[in-house]
């Protein structure tokens, strides 16, 4: 969802109307649609002025703050339980939540993870490290042959 238009530009499309200009003749001279000149007449007769509303943040936390008392327990009997273990072992008892909301909730809660890799992952592809990969210098040129390059 984009940012809400200015106050200013509002009021500006307000006046116009006010002055006799039609809301399609409005709605071309500011770049605004028809159905957003009536909503902005719907908020100023509702409630008197123009603001758009304020942002509410992130709606989906209260999911994991109603486990707050759950999590913290699991922490309690294991303090250097993992993000991803933590994560499996509410999973194991019906609650599913991502890593990120998990770290999230931890942060907003001043608990200090450390951020790693779940045992097992090293980084790579799987199977990389067994994988024999011939060094960038093991390939010798031949002088003497004709496609040398020059």
């Amino acid at each position: 969802m984009g940012k809400a238009l200015p106050v200013e530009l509002r009021v500006r499309v307000m006046a116009a109307l006010a002055d006799g200009m039609t809301r399609p003749e409005a709605a071309r001279l500011f770049r605004v649609g028809v159905g957003t000149i009536a909503g902005w007449r719907r908020l100023e007769r509702a409630r008197g002025h123009l603001r758009p509303k304020t942002a509410t943040g992130r709606t989906r936390a209260w999911r994991i703050e109603a486990e707050r008392d759950r999590i913290f327990a699991l922490l309690e009997a294991d303090p250097d339980l993992p993000t991803h273990a933590l994560c499996a072992a509410l999973r194991e008892q019906g609650l599913v939540f991502s890593r990120s909301a998990m770290n999230r909730f931890l942060k907003r809660h001043g608990v200090e993870r450390r951020i790693g890799r779940p045992p097992g992952r090293s980084g790579g592809a799987p199977g990389a490290a067994e994988t024999a990969r011939p060094a960038a210098n093991s390939r010798r040129i031949d002088s003497t042959s004709s496609d040398t390059f020059r």
